[in-house]
Order: C-alpha cells, then sequence, then structure tokens
C-alpha cells in the first residue's frame, strides 16, 4: 500500500476517534435529540471524498461495532451505515462536478436515509414507539446543520495533512 493510502487510513481512524468522541461525551438527558448523528456525517464525507477507502462492509462492520457501543438493537446502526455508503458510492460518483444546491440535496438525502432507516428498524422490533421517533426529526435538522462544520474541518484537515 501506498504512503497516501496509509494517510488517508491514519485520517479516517483519527477522524473515527473524534466523532467517537462528540457522540458519546455525556450531555443532559433532555439534549440528546440535539446531538447530530455523527457517524452518519462520518460515512457520508469519507464515501463521498474518497469511494475507494471505504466500502460497504467496512461500514457495516463499523455499524455493529456502534451498535454494541451504544446498546441499541444489533444491526441497526450497521445496515443504516452499509446502506448509506452504497448509496452514496452509487449515487455520488460524480460528487465533486455537482454544484453546491446538488451536494446539499444529495447529503441531505443520504442523512434522512441513515435516520429514517434506523428508525424503522427500531420502530420494526419495538424498541421505540411512534411518539419518540418525532423527536428524531430533531436531530436531522441539527446533522443538516452539522454538516457544513464538519465538512470544512475535514477538507481543512485533508488539504494540510493528506498533500
Amino acid at each position: 500500500m501506498n504512503t497516501k493510502g496509509l494517510a488517508i487510513y491514519r485520517a479516517m481512524a483519527l477522524s473515527l476517534a473524534t466523532i467517537l468522541l462528540l457522540s458519546f461525551w455525556p450531555i443532559v438527558l433532555e439534549w440528546r435529540y440535539f446531538r447530530p448523528d455523527w457517524l452518519a456525517l462520518w460515512l457520508v464525507f469519507w464515501s463521498l471524498y474518497y469511494p475507494q477507502y471505504i466500502g460497504v462492509w467496512i461500514a457495516l462492520g463499523i455499524g455493529l461495532l456502534w451498535d454494541l457501543s451504544t446498546g441499541s438493537l444489533l444491526g441497526s446502526y450497521g445496515i443504516s451505515c452499509a446502506v448509506v455508503v452504497y448509496l452514496s458510492r452509487r449515487l455520488g460518483r460524480n460528487y465533486m462536478m455537482f454544484n453546491g444546491v446538488e451536494k446539499t440535496v444529495l447529503v441531505m438525502f443520504l442523512l434522512l436515509i441513515a435516520i429514517v432507516l434506523r428508525l424503522a428498524i427500531w420502530l420494526l422490533f419495538g424498541e421505540l414507539s411512534v411518539a419518540q421517533s418525532f423527536n428524531y426529526l430533531i436531530t436531522v435538522a441539527t446533522s443538516f446543520l452539522a454538516w457544513p462544520l464538519l465538512l470544512d474541518a475535514l477538507v481543512r484537515w485533508q488539504n494540510s495533512y493528506l498533500r
């Protein structure tokens, strides 16, 4: 493997550690729905900008580890992560040629798919009630708002660290 590939994997691991800190940082229970879906944001970024380094199986493995670490229904994050990476690789083939509006719509669609798919699995298995699922609309909104910040941070890091 070349040195650029190793640098990208190192950057992926460090950014994954950062989103782990952001995701598991203790907050007040009432504010938990205001926390963005950092894992979906991370997967969308790396699968759109470096699709050759993250695949569906890696996303499934990371999602299953996320299920185990959060104590959620086993496979819910795994399936949603795998679907998000698959869709982002299929729909985002020409991502760099999209204009700003098209990029935003694609990212919003992918984040919405990730959360809706996870909610559907939780509702199907009785892990969540319908009334509770509406609270996750706040998570969708904060994820949309966090995307430009995460994108700017990771692109700056990419420009200084990987080049």
